[in-house]
């Protein structure tokens, strides 16, 4: 007898005002293994009424929804719920919305742009990502934060900038050696040295990869 059970299914609310982008999410979604959308909401105080109902695994927020906005919504939802994943889907490439919209517990937490969201294996990759408690950057503000905010980050070689760039993307090991054709033992190596360089050590609570992103996204 095969007494397997069925992979856990990850539950999807939606929140987004206008109805074309949040219909066309849900269908995406629902195309995808493993994943459903058990409801959608069409403003901030329907999703914290959805939330409380259907307690979905991650909220996927519209930055910007009648009567509450994506960042509000987030807030009080970790506030009784810490240890649900949030995803924000903006139209802002201001690093001021991201720095907000992050606040204190940045573990669990994405930031895409809406620009983004036609590409469907970045948006399942950012939801798996911080499903699993990682800090995920859109993809356009990761490269730019690559080019820009090194400053702070001098002490890392170009290699590992570039790789610090492809965790802030939630990409996991094998994903950024597939990325940058090398081999995942390579990656690891090079993880080791930037949590080394950048004095992240293994403290009770702390989830390395993130504060590995938040020192990238502060340039420091």
């Amino acid at each position: 007898m095969d007494n397997d059970e069925s992979p856990k299914l990850i539950r999807i609310l939606i929140a987004e005002d206008q109805e074309y982008l949040r219909e066309g999410i849900r269908r995406i979604l629902t195309s995808q293994p493993g994943m459903e959308v058990p409801g959608v909401a069409k403003d901030g105080l329907e999703a914290l009424q959805l939330q409380n109902e259907l307690q979905p695994d991650i909220l996927l927020l519209d930055i910007h929804m009648p009567g509450m906005n994506g960042i509000e919504v987030a807030q009080r939802v970790r506030a009784h719920q810490p240890a649900i994943a949030l995803l924000l889907l903006s139209q802002y490439d201001d690093l001021a919305y991201v720095h907000q919209f992050l606040g204190s517990d940045s573990a669990g937490k994405g930031y895409l742009l809406k620009s983004t969201l036609g590409d469907i294996k970045t948006l399942v990759q950012a939801i798996k990502a911080v499903i699993a408690g990682q800090l995920v950057l859109d993809p356009q503000l990761a490269e730019r934060l690559l080019q820009t905010a090194v400053s702070g980050l001098n002490q890392l070689t170009k290699r590992e900038q570039r790789i610090l760039a492809e965790m802030a993307r939630g990409l996991d090991n094998q994903a950024i050696a597939d990325t940058l054709a090398i081999e995942q033992s390579t990656v690891e190596n090079h993880i080791n040295s930037i949590y080394g360089k950048l004095d992240i050590g293994q403290k009770p609570g702390q989830h390395r990869r993130v504060e590995a992103v938040l020192r990238f996204l502060k340039g420091s």
